[in-house]
């Protein structure tokens, strides 16, 4: 049990990089992340 939790507390550090990541990246298209939100059924997910 506690090696199951040890890994699951890595991934959960992994993803919480990887969310930083993508955020540092995004900040570079942000005023094409922008518009691509104004169109219907596009939401910020799928703009990234």
């Amino acid at each position: 049990m506690k090696t199951q939790l040890r890994h699951i507390d890595f991934q959960d550090e992994e993803i919480e990089k990887l969310d930083a990541e993508v955020k540092a990246r995004m900040l570079l298209i942000e005023e094409d992340l922008e518009l691509l939100d104004t169109i219907p059924g596009v939401g910020r997910r799928t703009a990234e």
